[in-house]
């Protein structure tokens, strides 16, 4: 998939057990997320919130490595520093870097994605975006309520949707506790090895909390035209309903569900507009959810 404006870079673990994925904005971008999962793992999500005086960001990280991984952050600082990014302060610009985890931690083989793997993954970043097993992906997998042993492989998904008011780009780590679901045939497209059943059913039937605080969907949505915070906000919660759309069940108590929104730039958009690009946004998301468990070969 090419884009025009924003970059992806990723960084992977030789033996693609965890990595990272680094998306680098054209400048210090209008930016928002919305946090939907019980149990997030996160860094500089507080400053995008309403009232906040910048809502800016420079790049996102997306990240293996649970809470350990978000140190892989400090690399792509020092990377964007490099190259002269940042918020203007008077000392020296301060890169504005946000993020989100997954849990891909393996009991006697836990390795995380570090300082020097955040930077390889941005200085690696191209606008021809790539998907899969790869980055933040290698250690992804999704149907997980009975067990890691039944879960089904999956990665980063990739998706684009154009509208009339603009594009939308969706990348997203689908690290998810549910089952992934195909609105459009009706059917699920994993399921956690029970006969079938989907753990929808396996939860309402019994008291499991099987890998609490362990899954997620993480990801992040482009749209490549300028616009402001607030719009970008609205969506930011449409591209949660197109998890929902495709996560069954998605935003639990034992998921970290974490959606950013960037656009190119500052601009107010009419309300048609944010309608169309909020449609985008949910259906682009979707999209990338079934993509990744088909780009997983």
């Amino acid at each position: 998939m090419n884009v025009t404006d924003f970059k992806l870079g990723h960084w992977s673990h030789p033996e693609k057990t965890t990595g990272c994925t680094v998306l680098l904005a054209p400048d210090l971008v209008p930016a928002a997320v919305d946090v939907r999962g019980g149990a997030p793992g996160t860094r500089e999500t507080d400053l995008l919130g309403p009232g906040r005086m910048l809502r800016r960001l420079d790049a996102v990280l997306l990240t293996g490595g649970s809470a350990f991984g978000l140190g892989a952050a400090d690399g792509v600082m020092r990377w964007l520093k490099e190259q002269g990014r940042g918020f203007p302060t008077a000392a020296i610009p301060v890169p504005i870097v946000a993020g989100a985890v997954i849990f891909d931690l393996l009991p006697g083989n836990a390795v995380w994605p570090e300082g020097q793997h955040g930077y390889a993954a941005a200085s690696s970043a191209e606008q021809q975006f790539v998907g899969g097993v790869v980055g933040a992906g290698c250690g992804a997998s999704v149907s997980k309520i009975a067990g890691r042993e039944q879960a089904m492989k999956s990665g980063i998904g990739l998706a684009q949707v154009e509208t009339p008011s603009g594009t939308v780009t969706a990348i997203f780590v689908n690290n998810a506790f549910g089952d992934v679901f195909d609105p459009d045939s009706g059917t699920f497209l994993t399921t956690p090895g029970n006969n079938g059943a989907s753990s929808q059913s396996i939860a309402m039937s019994s008291s499991t909390s099987s890998g609490s605080g362990e899954n997620t969907v993480i990801g992040v949505v482009l749209v490549h035209r300028p616009l402001d915070a607030n719009a970008l906000h609205r969506i930011a919660a449409s591209a949660q309903a197109g998890v929902a759309q495709t996560i069954r069940p998605a935003h639990t108590l034992f998921d970290g569900d974490t959606v950013f929104a960037l656009s190119t730039g500052d601009a107010t958009g009419s309300p048609a507009e944010v309608f169309q690009l909020s449609i985008g946004a949910q259906q682009a998301a979707s999209q990338a959810i079934l993509n990744s468990i088909h780009d997983t070969d």
